[in-house]
């Protein structure tokens, strides 16, 4: 299921339908209402097939001349990775309102700025983790000069906030407690950022493109020599440990 922002429940499978639908052809692998493969890397835009009820991890990876997906209502699920690479892809139309996005699905796509579901043009994606069914924050579309991540979330995917010029603060819960590859890469106008004192995890790059004019504070747990430590790479700001 999808939920926006605050709004996080577990997962409801037990009534879906299994879709019969099967198709293979040069574009598309479909099996059982799965879809498993696309293979037209040209497309800039795809109309993903009706009667499809997921989407599989890689169907459009590494896609790089795609801008535009539509996804039907019939579809029920976006596995984690489902959507992931495409460089130019910037616009997702999902039909289904109630659509169960598991984490990673849409987040790693540097040009993502839009995405519709259920006709709505949502902010802030929150979706559910693969192993742990818990809630964790997907992606960020605003343009708010703040913004805070809702209680309960406890990761944060990655590229979630990159590239956010807008934003000068970001709030994140205690519950944080890991936080994925590039996620405030490129978000040089934030100055001071707290890491939650329980984070176990900080993907590399996490901060890339921060300046001298930025200040980072992290849980001390996380001291140690730059050089060992993935998710200082590509940045200059300040970090003091608390």
């Amino acid at each position: 299921m999808f939920f926006e922002d605050e709004e996080f429940a577990g997962k409801n499978n037990e009534s879906m339908e299994v879709s019969k639908l099967n198709v293979e052809n040069d574009y598309w692998l479909i099996e059982s209402g799965e879809l498993k493969e696309f293979h037209d890397y040209d497309a800039e835009e795809v109309r993903v097939p009706d009667g499809v009820t997921k989407i599989t991890a890689y169907v459009f990876a590494f896609s790089n001349s795609l801008k535009t997906i539509y996804i039907p209502k019939s579809v029920q699920i976006l596995e984690s990775e489902a959507i992931v690479e495409c460089e130019n892809l910037t616009q997702i139309y999902i039909e289904n309102e109630n659509i169960e996005i598991i984490e990673g699905a849409i987040s790693d796509n540097p040009a993502l700025k839009e995405v519709y579901i259920g006709g709505k043009k949502f902010e802030s994606i929150i979706a559910r983790t693969e192993d742990k069914d818990e809630p964790c924050f997907e992606k960020y579309f605003g343009d708010d000069s703040e913004f805070a991540v809702a209680d309960g979330v406890v990761m944060i995917n990655a590229r979630a906030f990159e590239d956010c010029k807008s934003l000068e603060r970001v709030y994140l819960p205690d519950s944080v407690k890991d936080i994925s590859f590039r996620a405030f890469a490129g978000c040089v106008n934030i100055r001071e950022f707290k890491v939650p004192q329980n984070i176990e995890f900080m993907g590399g790059q996490m901060f890339s493109g921060w300046t001298e004019y930025q200040t980072i504070y992290v849980p001390k747990t996380f001291k140690g020599i730059k050089f060992f430590q993935p998710w200082r790479r590509g940045c200059k700001a300040q970090v003091i440990y608390y």
